[in-house]
């Protein structure tokens, strides 16, 4: 896509097509781009396995700076954050799972909200450096 400026359509749909395989098979996924969330819903799974299918909708809410870095950024760091984004969706309905294995979860909902740094963390040689010029404690 070098070149070819990203919308927030485009931005929906490739991360529908990214996060698609967390989800059940029916679930559909829905954009509010002025809100700047992705919702997925589906029905209720009477038999779910993981209690994160019981959910009936996830939401995944992105901060206007996540958004706008997202928008901004070359397909070579927009890669790197699909893959963060995958991994902390992902980690999201773990947790859900791990939390919700000994209830009944059906029809409930879950938030998952994406911060700049969740999809850009700073580079980790950075973080090293500038800790290293601190006094020890």
């Amino acid at each position: 896509m070098h070149g070819t400026r990203m919308t927030d359509h485009m931005m929906f749909k490739a991360w529908a097509e990214l996060l698609r395989p967390q989800f059940p098979a029916q679930a559909e996924f829905a954009f509010r781009a002025r809100r700047r969330i992705v919702c997925v819903s589906w029905p209720e799974l009477a038999e779910a396995e993981r209690p994160s299918l019981g959910l009936r909708s996830v939401m995944i809410c992105f901060t206007q700076m996540a958004w706008k870095t997202y928008r901004g950024a070359r397909s070579a760091r927009r890669a790197r954050a699909d893959a963060n984004l995958v991994a902390l969706v992902s980690a999201a309905l773990a947790q859900y799972d791990a939390e919700n294995e000994d209830y009944e979860t059906t029809g409930a909902e879950l938030q998952v909200s994406v911060a700049a740094v969740d999809i850009f963390p700073p580079p980790a040689a950075a973080s090293a450096t500038s800790r290293q010029g601190l006094p020890a404690l």
